[in-house]
């Protein structure tokens, strides 16, 4: 049987003030399965009205959505958790039920904003910086535009999902590509990648140090290094960057110097140029450019090279 097309999703008048709904309308806007679930959702009107746990306009949520009705958080349909009189679906969150309901529960970028927005659907995310309440906030702001704060809960839920969705691409990266080296209890994680997230999936992965290439085709910092380390492993890298430094000249052809302080002093070293190495007050990186610094010649060593030299010095 053809489903009829949604000519409306209805939420509860308050509805811009909690990320349950907002979260709804996000997917209903953006998600191709809820689109092929429901004909129409993603152009379909809002309607702020209802109550949760009760039919709305005395009708069941069926007898709505055959009229074009799709209800969230209200009508006692199959969105609608709110125990109540006609017997609404009484668990997890209208955006749980609806991400089940079109398929995409498993998505793994989305298991944690599921998460969260369950718990602060249960009144668990009181933090004043919680989505829910900056909702509140600006809706006082705000008080006759409930769309808007509604867009801005749906720009943020959507930001987060990106997030998710490369931290998962990274762990992904770090599974087939990262080669993985134990020195005593430190491990330590060479792999090429531009994908910034690499860095968190190692640290949660338990490495200690992270040596990353940037692929020959990234159209930043193409094919430079960087070595990074974990502030709670407190690693000094000022052996591994005098090695490095002095492999560089070689590799250049060049003769700077061979003066151990030198070698080893924090920042850049005048004529090997392609490193700078932080340290004091912070965790120590070595870095072949950055983001902030683009121009920076790009290291003559190889990945290999430098994990090596990483190995034997820390």
């Amino acid at each position: 049987m053809k489903a009829t097309p949604v000519q409306a999703i209805v939420f509860h008048k308050n509805a811009h003030r909690h990320t349950d709904d907002a979260a709804c309308l996000w997917i209903a806007r953006t998600r191709p399965e809820a689109e092929a679930r429901f004909p129409g959702i993603s152009t379909a009107e809002v309607i702020f009205d209802g109550t949760g746990g009760e039919q709305y306009e005395g009708k069941s949520g069926d007898e709505l959505e055959a009229e074009g009705f799709l209800m969230f958080g209200v009508g006692a349909g199959r969105f609608d958790e709110h125990p109540g009189p006609q017997n609404g679906a009484k668990k997890a969150c209208s955006f749980s039920l609806f991400c089940e309901e079109i398929g995409i529960s498993n998505d793994p970028a989305l298991s944690k904003i599921i998460e969260y927005v369950a718990e602060s659907d249960r009144g668990n995310s009181g933090h004043p910086m919680a989505l829910g309440s900056l909702a509140k906030v600006m809706d006082r702001l705000w008080p006759n535009d409930p769309m808007k704060v509604f867009q801005w809960q749906i720009d943020a839920l959507a930001a987060k999902y990106l997030e998710q969705k490369a931290f998962h691409e990274a762990e992904r990266e770090y599974n087939e590509k990262a080669r993985k080296h134990r020195v005593g209890k430190l491990l330590v994680v060479a792999i090429t990648t531009d994908n910034e997230l690499v860095n968190a999936v190692t640290r949660s992965q338990g490495a200690s140090v992270v040596i990353q290439q940037r692929p020959m085709n990234s159209k930043v910092l193409p094919g430079n290094i960087m070595v990074y380390t974990e502030r709670r492993a407190r690693i000094n890298l000022a052996d591994a960057v005098a090695t490095i430094r002095q492999e560089e000249q070689r590799a250049k052809g060049v003769s700077v110097t061979t003066d151990s302080h030198k070698l080893r002093s924090p920042g850049k070293m005048e004529g090997v140029l392609e490193w700078y190495y932080l340290t004091g007050g912070t965790a120590d990186m070595l870095l072949n450019g950055s983001f902030s610094a683009p121009d920076t010649p790009r290291t003559r060593l190889s990945l290999e090279t430098v994990t090596e030299i990483v190995l034997a010095n820390i």
